[in-house]
């Protein structure tokens, strides 16, 4: 004998998972949109996704939120199951945050200078040991001003006369349109 739907109890269901994509179609959905996800803890023990806007360098509204995971693991893991993301790195872009995997994969494979962006090489202050330093290429988003993560970081060893073409040789660049900017800064739009 059956009970009528109508005297059986109420059972709350959990909410539909966000269908999360296949690593090699999220690296190609990144890529398309200029778009990736960054994983940062909260002040509650908590996380939340928001995503870099990578053609301006802005980050968007918190996507998704969880509260009370106990570790970064614990975090990445709820992060990858939610949005198929394929590992995650530490970011520049967000003090703190994770970016995904997608991001440097698709940087190295871009040419450059994308637009919006430009190419900015200096010296900096590089590695464990104090005083250790590199030239260090990032991109810096028009919009914001911003500088991105390092695309490349050069050999300690490397002379800083030698750098401009270190950074053109690696990425198939016209050593001539570089500009020196402020502060020593190497500049190409």
């Amino acid at each position: 004998m059956t009970t009528p739907a109508a005297n059986r109890p109420v059972v709350p269901q959990p909410p539909a998972p966000v269908a999360a994509l296949a690593p090699a179609d999220r690296i190609r959905e990144a890529a398309r949109t200029e778009r990736y996800w960054i994983l940062a803890p909260t002040s509650d023990t908590g996380w939340t996704l928001r995503q870099l806007d990578d053609t301006t360098g802005s980050l968007g509204e918190v996507a998704h939120r969880v509260r009370e995971l106990p570790d970064l693991t614990s975090a990445q893991a709820w992060a990858t199951a939610l949005l198929g993301a394929d590992g995650w790195q530490p970011t520049q872009v967000l003090l703190g945050g994770y970016i995904e995997q997608a991001y440097p994969t698709v940087r190295s494979v871009a040419r450059y200078p994308r637009p919006g962006r430009t190419l900015v090489l200096r010296v900096e202050t590089h590695g464990p040991q104090p005083g250790h330093s590199a030239a260090v290429l990032r991109e810096r988003w028009g919009a914001t001003g911003n500088d991105s993560d390092p695309i490349a970081i050069s050999e300690p060893s490397l002379p800083e006369s030698d750098i401009l073409t270190w950074a053109s040789r690696s990425y198939g660049l016209d050593r001539a349109r570089w500009q020196t900017g402020p502060g020593g800064e190497h500049l190409l739009q």
